[in-house]
Parts: structure tokens; sequence; C-alpha cells
């Protein structure tokens, strides 16, 4: 009767044992996991830093080309150009949402850019033709006048 409890009491360690190995695996296949998903993070937040860096120093050289241009020539348009990040530049790395949406709105503004340095340099170039215009209707009637002068005279 002891014999038959001890083991008894053998076989219910033993299947604690074993639920409690298990759970051992359980738990280190989720630390595996999630230490795995802490990497991905770790390069996406990298991924979007990098990004952003060079998306700033693409709109610094923007700037500087801008504020030198209109010194210099006040027709020339720059285009702002932003890099591109592709999904390719990364070994199996799959670019995530976020980083899609914030290509997404660098994208925006990057049109938004174009499609108002080109309306300026249209609004330029009407400037121009009116000033011209201007310039030959001045001249003109100063003819005009100067005739006028000599045939009163």
């Amino acid at each position: 009767m002891e014999v038959q409890r001890r083991g008894e009491s053998v076989q219910q360690l033993n299947r604690r044992m074993s639920v409690l190995e298990e759970d051992k695996r359980s738990l280190r296949n989720e630390l595996q996991h999630c230490q795995l998903s802490l990497q991905v993070a770790a390069r996406e937040e990298d991924l979007i830093l990098e990004y952003l860096l060079s998306v700033d120093e693409a709109l610094q050289t923007t700037v500087g080309q801008v504020s030198a241009r209109q010194l210099v020539s006040e027709h020339s348009v720059s285009l702002l150009k932003l890099p591109k990040l592709e999904s390719s530049d990364r070994a199996g790395l799959q670019i995530p949402s976020h980083i899609a949406a914030c290509q997404a709105i660098v994208r925006h503004v990057t049109d938004f850019h174009h499609q108002a340095t080109t309306a300026v340099a249209s609004l330029r170039a009407e400037i121009e033709s009116h000033r011209a215009h201007a310039a030959a209707l001045h001249a003109e009637l100063t003819t005009a006048c100067r005739r006028q002068k000599e045939d009163g005279q």
C-alpha cells in the first residue's frame, strides 16, 4: 500500500514535471518570438529614422537651392527631389504600413511643392509678359507724345 501510494506520487510528480517542461518550452518559444519582434521593430525604427534624415537633408538642400536661385535668377524652378524607400533595399524586410504612410505624406508634400513651384514659375512668366507689354505701351505712348509735340510746333 505504501509502495502503491509512493508510485502514484511519483506518477503525479512526473505528470507535473511534464507540464512544467511543456510550459518551459512554450515560454522559451514566446521569448524567442518576442526577441524577433523586438529586432524587427528596431530595424523598422532605424529604417524610419534613416528615411526621415535623408528627407530632411533633401529638404535642406532644396531650400538652399531655392534661396540661391531667387538671388541669381527669378525664372529658375527647382524640383524637390526626395529619396524613395524601396523594400528591395532591405534584405527580406517589408515596408510596414506606418512607414508607407510616412512616405505617402512626403510624396504629397513633394507633389504640393511641385505644383507650387510650377504656379510660381507661371506667375513669374505672366508678370514678365505684363512688364514687357507695359514697356511696349510706354514706348508707344512716348513716341506718340513726341510726334504730337513735333506736329504741334
